[in-house]
């Protein structure tokens, strides 16, 4: 149980970097709709990737303030009982900064009409890397969780990001 508090709190203090980023890749998925639908696969390609650029930008500096001020972020939200945590929120916090563009890319995949894509991504980095955790936990106690979130924050990104290049060459070749 006091693990289980850990995890919660922490998870709840690292919500401000997913917040924004699900927006950004709602609003994103407009405009790279848009693109797609007049064939305009360039201009797609450096909207998708300026807005991952972007929210990776604005990620980094929030994501090292809340580790920096990590104790006492945990302090304010549960109190002194909740220290603990902190090596714990700063792994959480680095894979919700390392998995910021992954709504836009999951948006892209959408307007370029492979949502598919995007969901066996997440299946498989949330579903498929589960049989991990407990290694993860054996090894490396409580902060194992930590470091199972931060390997599939990069896998998904890595594989969303791949996938949605592939997609946009494939639209390329593909007349409209």
């Amino acid at each position: 149980p006091a693990a289980t508090g850990l995890f919660s709190l922490a998870q709840r203090a690292s919500v401000i970097l997913q917040q924004p980023a699900q927006m950004l890749g709602h609003a994103s998925y407009a405009v790279a709709a848009r693109l797609a639908a007049e064939g305009k696969t360039d201009e797609s390609r450096t909207a998708i990737w300026k807005s991952v650029g972007l929210a990776t930008l604005v990620a980094i500096p929030v994501a090292l303030f809340i580790s920096l001020f990590a104790r006492q972020l945990l302090d304010l939200l549960g109190g002194k009982g909740f220290e603990a945590a902190v090596p714990l929120l700063i792994l959480i916090v680095v894979s919700r900064a390392v998995i910021v563009g992954g709504p836009t890319f999951s948006s892209a995949l959408t307007a370029l009409g492979k949502p598919g894509q995007s969901i066996a991504v997440n299946l498989f980095t949330n579903i498929g890397l589960l049989p991990l955790l407990p290694l993860f936990l054996n090894w490396l106690g409580l902060q194992g969780a930590g470091y199972h979130l931060v390997l599939q924050s990069i896998l998904a990104l890595t594989l969303l990001a791949w996938m949605v290049q592939r997609a946009q060459r494939t639209s390329e070749v593909t007349p409209r």
